[in-house]
């Protein structure tokens, strides 16, 4: 779900950006990596929640804080 976001915010940059075309396919090339390198940083920030902490309300917080974290940080 979050690649489609990312694709869309990058489909939205490159079309109203006054960029090169060079700028603009790095972009569009950059939406893959991007989106999987923020998933891995979610999923080791969550298996690290994970193991300072036993209480599952922390859990269920955590795991949905760094799901909202992502778009953030991909854009960024």
């Amino acid at each position: 779900k979050m690649l489609v976001t990312f694709a869309a915010f990058a489909a939205g940059a490159v079309l109203l950006l006054d960029r090169t075309v060079f700028e603009k396919l790095m972009i569009g090339l950059g939406v893959v990596p991007i989106a999987v390198a923020v998933n891995v940083a979610r999923v080791t920030a969550t298996g690290v929640a994970y193991t300072l902490t036993n209480d599952k309300a922390a859990h269920d917080f955590l795991h949905d804080l760094f799901g909202w974290l992502m778009m953030p940080a991909g854009l960024g």
